[in-house]
Parts: structure tokens; C-alpha cells; sequence
């Protein structure tokens, strides 16, 4: 069981960690009234690509399927 979820987690971890590293660390250094980095604007305005971090963080990168 480890084996097959160690990679999915992985990759979930390495992608929480760029982003905080990234997006949420630029935006505490910045300066006051700079504004939203635009892959965070590109995020907010269109629907389908703003449900996509939330879908792979909430379902994973392999969801796991109940076999008969």
C-alpha cells in the first residue's frame, strides 16, 4: 500500500511546496499596493482552470477506485 501511494504523495507534496514557495511567498514580501502576480489573476477569471489545484488536491494525483 505504501508503495503504490508514496508517488501521488509525493507529487501532491511538491506541488503544495513550489506553490507556497512561489505564489505565497512573493505576495508577503511584496510591497504594499503591488498587487495579484498574474498566474494567480489567470486563476481567479477562468472557471475551469481555477477548479483544477483544488480538484488535484482534494481527489490526488491517482485516485483510487473501489474493484469489484
Amino acid at each position: 500500500v505504501q508503495k503504490k501511494r508514496e508517488w501521488p504523495t509525493r507529487v501532491i507534496q511538491f506541488i503544495q511546496s513550489f506553490l507556497q514557495k512561489r505564489v505565497i511567498a512573493s505576495a508577503f514580501r511584496a510591497r504594499p499596493g503591488a498587487g495579484i502576480p498574474w498566474p494567480v489573476r489567470l486563476l481567479f477569471r477562468l472557471p475551469i482552470v481555477r477548479n483544477i489545484p483544488a480538484r488535484i488536491l482534494g481527489i490526488g494525483i491517482g485516485p483510487e477506485h473501489v474493484q469489484d
